[in-house]
């Protein structure tokens, strides 16, 4: 998984990939590229479909 944060110093965005075991370490270890900070906050990323892709997904359960 891709996980997103910003540097609450700078402004920065940083991306990590990993699984999910490894999610806690990697954020341990997260310094930010543009200022050295190690104080992030996790951006959650909203999955954004198009009308189009919206009109190709079937609906669930009973019809």
């Amino acid at each position: 998984m891709t996980y997103t944060y910003r540097c609450t110093h700078c402004g920065q965005i940083v991306e990590i990939t990993c699984s999910i075991s490894e999610k806690d370490q990697k954020e341990k270890e997260m310094t930010c590229p543009n200022c050295g900070s190690s104080d992030f906050r996790r951006i959650f990323n909203a999955l954004i479909m198009s009308k189009r892709e919206a009109g190709s997904i079937a609906p669930s359960g009973p019809s």
